[in-house]
């Protein structure tokens, strides 16, 4: 069993979530996708590692039978664009104001997540105590524009995603630190 770390993600300790957990957080904070989408969610998780959200996005939307041209019209997208069945069926009504976008947005805040946790989990493994937050280069990001660069203890981030933070997914880099000229002194 992990140790408690004190970092929360969707009400219980980052430690013990799941792939799972990231894609229902991800559903539930945007609400462009309904909860049926959360195995497909899961599915696409490790691919969208490689391949990036968008690409595996598009993918899904491929697979399947495509809705009918009449449907497209009404969602404004074009008729040649690829969209499943399946897809669509995931889509909440937040989600047919954007329907090309919803898989993919959701997906994105998801990955960004689990990769945030992996890299407390690997900091936290590998001795490090602290974590350097950079902003990210997105200027419609609250917490971005207002702080710079932080060092930060572990055990004091408290919340996954950042609650200050108005993007669709949190997009700051996060990497292990340690100041090993001041502890060589």
């Amino acid at each position: 069993m992990p140790k408690e770390i004190g970092i929360l993600f969707n009400g219980q300790d980052l430690c013990h979530a799941e792939d799972a957990d990231f894609a229902s957080e991800a559903i539930s904070a945007l609400g462009l996708l309904n909860e049926t989408s959360c195995s497909s969610l899961v599915a696409m998780l490790s691919e969208a590692r490689v391949l990036g959200p968008e690409q595996v996005a598009l993918e899904f939307r491929k697979q399947g039978t495509q809705i009918s041209k009449e449907r497209k019209k009404s969602l404004g997208i074009r008729r040649n664009s690829n969209f499943s069945e399946e897809a669509y069926s995931q889509l909440t009504v937040n989600g047919l104001k954007e329907p090309l976008r919803a898989h993919a947005a959701t997906l994105t805040r998801a990955m960004f997540a689990l990769l945030k946790a992996e890299t407390v989990q690997l900091a936290l493994a590998n001795g490090f105590n602290e974590l350097r937050i950079s902003p990210s280069h997105f200027s419609d990001c609250r917490r971005c524009s207002v702080r710079g660069e932080e060092i930060l203890q572990i055990s004091k981030i408290g919340q996954l995603p950042p609650l200050d933070c108005t993007r669709f997914a949190c997009s700051a880099w996060w990497q292990p630190y340690r100041d090993w000229l001041a502890e060589a002194k």
